[in-house]
This record gives structure tokens, C-alpha cells and sequence, in this order.
């Protein structure tokens, strides 16, 4: 995995090929949508309000608005 500040975040697995990130429920249902780009905002949210010192260690991030599609 790495992160580049105008790429976003990269996986890949060990042998090169090109991977995805994904949030699975308890259930074992596999949630689709850009995980890897809001992961990546979110990282980098949490990392420059610490930098800042603005106190926040938390950054909380929610799914799009599906019904406006």
C-alpha cells in the first residue's frame, strides 16, 4: 500500500497485480463505492488537524447521499 498527496492511495498485492480496499460488514456483505479515495481523505484529514494541533483525533467520514444519484 502507499499514498501519494495527488495520486491518493495505491494497493497492490505481493506479487504486483493491482488491488482494491473494501469495508465488509459482519455479515460478510462487501460494500461497494471509492473506499480506497475516502479512506485516503480521511487519513489525510486526521494527519493535518494533528499537525494543526486543533485537538480533533477523530475524523469521521459518511456515505454518500445514494438518492441524489
Amino acid at each position: 500500500m502507499s499514498a501519494v498527496a495527488h495520486e491518493g492511495l495505491t494497493v497492490q498485492t505481493a506479487d504486483g497485480q493491482r488491488a482494491r480496499l473494501c469495508v465488509v460488514t459482519d455479515d460478510g456483505e462487501i460494500l461497494s463505492g471509492d473506499v480506497c479515495a475516502e479512506a485516503f481523505k480521511v487519513a489525510v484529514a486526521a494527519y493535518r488537524q494533528f499537525l494543526q494541533g486543533t485537538g480533533h483525533l477523530r475524523v469521521l467520514s459518511k456515505p454518500p447521499d445514494l438518492s441524489k444519484r
